[in-house]
């Protein structure tokens, strides 16, 4: 089986000194300092390769950590990363470096990864991202997978009815969810990255291609822009309130009001996978 090494990951707000801190630790030797005004936000660097094989990374995020580790664990799965082949560590929660280091050795239970295989599914996989893929990402997945009408309005209940719509909790944001496969066999995903989605969708895209996976494997498609302003709001009173009987309706009013936009966007996106099928 064709493999690729194991990776371990220390991510932090601007990536350092923490994260430079604890590779450097987990490396035994220094690193130096990204020189004045390199922007490496968003992207995995890598630093070296451990004692047993593994590949050490660094990430200078934005927002939350638990939102990073999430999706790029979420994503990592997708790609067929099995339990304890991939570490990642927020290396600002630790007191010291080496604590940092303990926590991605033990973490981290493999040396080599099975490498994506194209002949194995069909590429490329698919994610809709949105906030807290609980609303604009997962109307555009479901309406990539005929669940929702791509050629009229939706009705209300339909929107409402839809799978996973204003589901997922505040808390769990950065979660990928699988919403299924398409017609001509893609898997279909919805993840939401937070405030900080460019970013983080860097990251995502860097650890892919860190796995092997073939080239134009991910495709990335923000669902977000332009959102209109009764799903952000409808979201915050549901998702982040509890006021669900409140919120939940208002979010799909939006939903409504800006279908066309979802609309237009998926179908350009079925285009773009196949120019000569039919949507």
């Amino acid at each position: 089986m064709d493999t690729v090494r194991a990776k371990v990951i220390y991510h932090c707000y601007h990536g350092y000194p923490p994260s430079l801190r604890a590779a450097s630790a987990h490396l035994r030797r220094p690193l130096a300092a990204p020189r004045p005004g390199t922007d490496l936000t968003g992207r995995l660097f890598l630093a070296g390769v451990g004692s047993d094989g593994e590949e050490v990374y660094t990430l200078a995020r934005r927002g939350s950590g638990e939102i990073a580790s999430r999706a790029l664990a979420g994503i990592a799965a997708a790609f067929g990363v099995p339990e304890g082949g991939l570490a990642l560590v927020d290396a600002s929660r630790w007191r010291s470096p080496d604590e940092a280091v303990t926590a991605a050795r033990q973490a981290l239970r493999r040396t080599a990864l099975p490498r994506p295989q194209p002949q194995d599914e069909v590429w490329p996989k698919l994610v809709y991202v949105c906030y807290g893929s609980a609303h604009s990402s997962i109307v555009a997945a479901n309406l990539h997978l005929g669940r929702l009408p791509l050629h009229r309005q939706a009705l209300p209940d339909e929107v409402l009815a839809a799978p996973h719509f204003d589901e997922l909790p505040h808390s769990r944001v950065g979660t990928l969810l699988d919403m299924g496969q398409d017609v001509w066999g893609h898997r279909i995903y919805a993840l939401g990255l937070g405030p900080c989605r460019e970013a983080l969708g860097r990251g995502v895209k860097d650890l892919v291609e860190s796995l092997g996976a073939p080239p134009g494997s991910l495709v990335l498609v923000d669902a977000l822009s332009g959102s209109h302003p009764r799903t952000r709001v409808g979201g915050f009173l549901s998702r982040r309130l509890g006021l669900v009987r409140v919120g939940r309706p208002l979010a799909a009013s939006g939903i409504l009001a800006d279908y066309g936009r979802f609309t237009a966007l998926v179908e350009r996106v079925l285009r773009d996978l196949d120019p000569g099928r039919s949507i």
